[in-house]
Formats: C-alpha cells, sequence, structure tokens
C-alpha cells in the first residue's frame, strides 16, 4: 500500500507541475521505493502466474466437461439407436406372434373341421348292419380325435360302437327268440292278442331295447340300424292278421343281423 501510496503522490505532483527539483528522496527512501516497486512487480508475476495456472486447471476442467458432454452426447445417441432397433424388433416379434396366433387358429380350425368329418363318418357306420372291418376301424379314429370338442360331441357315438357288436347280437337272440315261440300254444285264432302280447314282451325284454331304444331322445343317442329293426318287428307283431297266417315271421329280420 506505501508503494501504491507513494506513486500516487508522484502522479499529482506531476499533474499539478511540480518541479522535480522541488521533490527531495532520500536515497534510503529511494532504495525503498524500488524494493516496494519490486515487491509489486514480483507480486503482480505472482498473481498473474497464478491467474494463468487457474485458467489452465479452468481450460483443462472445461475441456474434461466437454469431453463428457460430448460422451454423454454420444451414449445418448447410442440408446436412441439402440431404443429405435428394440421398439422395430418389438414391433416385428409383435407381428411374427400375431401371425403365430393367426396360424395356430387357422390350424386348431383346420383340425377340429377335420376330426369332426372324421367322427361324422365314424357315426355313420351305427346306420348299416354290424362289421368288424368297418366298426373297429371307426371306433380308433374317434380315440385318436384330438379336438376336445369333437370328443365330448361325438362321446355318445363311441360308446355306441363299442357296444354295437353285443347290441346286434343281443337283437338278433330276441328275434330268433320271437321266431321260436312255441306255436302249439297259439294255434286257436283268438289267442292272437295272447301272442302279440308274448311277443312284445320278449322284445322289450332285451338288453338294446330297455338300454338304449326306450331312451333315445334328441339329447341321447341310438343305433339307427337296430332301431329299424325294432321299429319292423313292432309293426309285425302290431299288424299281425291270423287270418292271413297263424304266426308272424321274423326271419327276415334276422338275415339282416
Amino acid at each position: 500500500m506505501k508503494v501504491i501510496f507513494r506513486l500516487l503522490i508522484l502522479f499529482l505532483l506531476s499533474v499539478v507541475n511540480v518541479n522535480a527539483q522541488d521533490i527531495t528522496i532520500s536515497s534510503t527512501d529511494l532504495v525503498n521505493l524500488k524494493n516496494e516497486i519490486q515487491q509489486l512487480k514480483d507480486s503482480i508475476k505472482n498473481l498473474n502466474d497464478t491467474i494463468s495456472f487457474k485458467n489452465s486447471i479452468i481450460e483443462s476442467n472445461i475441456k474434461s466437461f466437454n469431453g463428457k458432454v460430448a460422451e454423454l452426447e454420444s451414449l445418448r445417441l447410442d440408446f436412441i439407436t439402440i431404443k429405435s432397433k428394440k421398439e422395430s424388433n418389438d414391433s416385428i416379434i409383435q407381428s411374427l406372434q400375431s401371425s403365430e396366433d393367426t396360424y395356430n387358429k387357422q390350424l386348431q380350425i383346420m383340425q377340429e373341421t377335420m376330426d369332426r368329418n372324421t367322427a361324422k363318418l365314424a357315426n355313420g357306420r351305427l346306420y348299416f348292419r354290424y362289421s368288424d372291418n368297418l366298426v373297429q376301424p371307426s371306433i380308433q379314429s374317434l380315440l385318436e380325435i384330438k379336438t376336445e370338442r369333437v370328443k365330448k360331441d361325438f362321446e355318445q357315438a363311441l360308446k355306441l360302437l363299442q357296444g354295437y357288436k353285443d347290441y346286434s347280437e343281443d337283437v338278433k337272440n330276441t328275434f330268433v327268440a320271437l321266431q321260436a315261440i312255441d306255436r302249439d300254444l297259439w294255434k286257436s285264432k283268438h289267442q292272437a292278442e295272447e301272442y302279440k302280447n308274448k311277443c312284445l314282451s320278449i322284445l322289450k325284454q332285451s338288453s338294446y331295447y330297455q338300454k338304449v331304444y326306450t331312451k333315445k331322445s334328441s339329447k341321447t343317442w341310438s343305433i339307427p340300424y337296430l332301431d329299424n329293426l325294432l321299429n319292423v318287428a313292432k309293426s309285425i307283431i302290431s299288424r299281425h292278421n291270423p287270418v292271413e297266417s297263424e304266426f308272424a315271421n321274423f326271419s327276415p329280420l334276422i338275415e339282416m343281423l
């Protein structure tokens, strides 16, 4: 501060045109003044060096900061790219899944259609005379059906096909029994009604008649081929005329089993 104060005095003296000869400075003060000026210069130099050093640190930090910013920007761009690719991949995956779902649904529809046609064909065997060569493959085809809904819809057909052989033999034996009624018991024509009742009683005692024929409905299935034969047998019995024939003839029905 002293140095600055003295320099300020010199400056003011110069402004007011004071003659330098009028100012007397001792050699000691002059030396001190020079030292102080040198100290001031050194201080200024140190200050400049400190400022330069700080500036270099600041510049280094700025460069480092800019580098981090650039790195973060690069990461941001990479993230955007990755996100875009992910969205694109997600879209592709979603499209593939949608296509797969559509394909699976179409496949299920085709499988159900094929299974239902197979089941209908197998069920159709119930409209014809029993044959091992035809009924057994039909049973196997129903067992191999994959669609659960079709299996449930045709589960009655499977049970009837599995029992068709026994039911067919049962109905045949019933007709044989009708044909073999002791004719000596029915010689008088006034006994015709008793004869008819006897025939109906034998008919109704058959296993198929009791378990299936009497229970058939829109919801309970039966074997149409055997149903038709029983209907014919009942018609033969009900329409029997003792004037035309003493006994009803069931031989044609037996031959059809």
